[in-house]
């Protein structure tokens, strides 16, 4: 038997005779609706895990698809995701979002198998896809929806421990241009985590914190760890691959989940938190400046370590840089490659939160025209907080701050130049990037303002159950010792008091004799 071509467009006219087979009417050429079994197929459901090498939208039917011309994709946007057409002259139009990484199987109008299959589905094609199929009237004549869901994987850890890993595995032997960028998405703003092979506009949160393995290219292994994560790390991580051109090829994406209870709980529960005190309390400092830390555990300061992470190093202060005196580290005579990640560390692996620290050159006017000062401390909701530029020679400039990328305006909202920025009571919602800069000299570099909540009131004083229940039997016994006293008075008043008259006469007559004994031997 001759094979039916079962893709034959309006260019054909009739289908093809075949040996054997008497061949029906041609059907009318307003013809535009099969017979379904659903006639409203239901939403499918349909949830993948982000990083996946490809996904299948299912989309099969048993009706008849001889007069059919084009199975059509497309997404909840009405953007086309693919198209099988047997015209060979219709024009390509489908979006460049879908381009190279959708299929579909051969011969799908014979078999009836028009599922499509998506590569490397990302959180961004978390959509609505509908199967359509058109007969040579040009209206759809087959539909199936199917709701895609691409979850992000799910990775815990808690703070304080010594790192964490965002795993993902790929296709091997990439080429040479491929560029590998890990972002963390949420909370916004958008901050670039690490960049393979370079440490250009990496975050300073992450500076010094983030690897990969060496030659992720060739192996395919684009896993990131990150050292020292704290609740302040939790959100959306993801890693975005690209190829020449920045042609979009694959990404994967995370939420971490950075659980504020910390390990030093089981070791020691009544253990004081840890922090770490900076003097000045400052983020930025030109070379040659001199920066002092310490930490402080409780009320009582000293026997811990200053540690810190500069250039993918980690050294501990007295042996890899400053001076430790027993009690703060002291960082004289400060130099770009002092730059980093500092923290204090404490019995049971306690550790403070960590202050990032950014050396200027004090002679490249070029590159660092002035310093930002902010402090390096989380301030207090509710405080005040100002911020100044400052020149080489101690001296303030005129300059325009911005804080997340967006300048910061004045009441007028006119965009003005000042020599210091204040905020008179500082909201969680002023927490962010900031940083300065002029018409003509270029920005300083950028730090983070932290904002924490202010201490929460002492708790009324709590009496304990002992305590309570020794109280209510004191009260008690003194109770009950009351109304013996009272019952035992009021049965002295009214009882019979004639023995005691009796006693008393008897007593007074003795003491008649012997005072008439008395009498009579003195009788002068």
């Amino acid at each position: 038997m001759a094979e039916v071509n079962f893709c034959l467009g309006p260019h054909v006219g009739l289908r093809p005779a075949v040996p054997g087979i008497k061949r029906a009417p041609d059907p009318p050429e307003s013809y535009s609706a099969l017979e379904l079994q659903v006639a409203e197929p239901p939403v499918q459901q349909l949830e993948v895990i982000s990083g996946v090498e490809s996904v299948q939208l299912p989309c099969r039917t048993t009706a008849e698809l001889h007069d059919v011309v084009k199975v059509e994709w497309t997404d909840s946007g009405d953007r086309k995701v693919h198209v099988h057409s047997c015209v060979p002259e219709e024009p390509e139009d489908q979006n460049q979002v879908y381009r190279d990484r959708t299929e579909m199987r051969e011969d799908p109008l014979r078999t009836g198998d028009l599922s499509l299959t998506l590569r490397f589905p990302t959180v961004r094609d978390n959509r609505t896809y509908t199967c359509s199929v058109y007969s040579r009237a040009g209206r759809p004549r087959v539909e199936t929806r199917v709701e895609l869901q691409v979850r992000a994987q799910q990775v815990e850890v808690d703070s304080g421990a010594e790192s964490v890993q965002l795993p993902f595995e790929t296709t091997a032997d990439l080429p040479e241009d491929t560029l590998v960028v890990w972002w963390c998405d949420e909370p916004e703003p958008a901050k670039k985590v690490h960049e393979h092979g370079t440490e250009s506009d990496q975050h300073e949160v992450y500076r010094g914190r983030t690897r990969m393995r060496e030659d992720p290219l060739n192996t395919g292994i684009f896993t990131l760890t990150l050292n020292r994560p704290t609740v302040r790390d939790a959100g959306t991580y993801a890693c975005r691959v690209y190829g020449a051109g920045l042609i979009f090829l694959r990404e994967k994406t995370f939420q971490l989940t950075v659980k504020g209870v910390s390990v030093l709980l089981l070791c020691a529960p009544t253990a004081a938190a840890v922090s770490l005190n900076v003097s000045p309390n400052l983020q930025q400092f030109f070379s040659d400046d001199s920066v002092s830390l310490s930490c402080v555990v409780g009320a009582q300061a000293g026997g811990q370590a200053v540690k810190r992470t500069a250039g993918g190093q980690t050294d501990l202060c007295g042996s890899g840089f400053g001076t430790f005196d027993g009690s703060s580290c002291t960082v004289s005579g400060l130099s770009p490659s002092d730059s980093g990640v500092y923290w204090c560390e404490a019995a049971c692996e306690q550790m403070s939160q960590q202050v990032n620290i950014s050396v200027c050159p004090r002679n490249d006017f070029a590159r660092c025209p002035f310093i930002l000062e902010i402090p390096a401390l989380p301030v207090t909701a509710g405080s005040e907080v100002t911020l100044r530029c400052r020149n080489k020679d101690g001296s303030t400039h005129a300059v325009y701050f911005f804080r997340n990328g967006v300048h910061i305006r004045d009441t007028t909202m006119q965009r003005v130049k000042v020599e210091e920025f204040s905020v008179s009571e500082v909201q969680q919602s002023d927490e962010g990037l900031y940083w300065c800069s002029t018409d003509l000299l270029g920005p300083s570099h950028r730090s983070w303002l932290s904002v924490r909540a202010p201490p929460a009131p002492p708790p009324p004083p709590s009496v304990s159950l002992v305590r309570l229940i020794c109280l209510l039997v004191v009260v008690c016994l003194f109770c009950i010792c009351t109304v013996l006293m009272v019952l035992m008075c009021c049965s002295r008043k009214t009882g019979n008091k004639s023995p005691v008259a009796m006693e008393m006469t008897q007593c007074f007559g003795e003491y008649d004799d012997i005072a008439a004994g008395i009498s009579t031997e003195h009788d002068f």
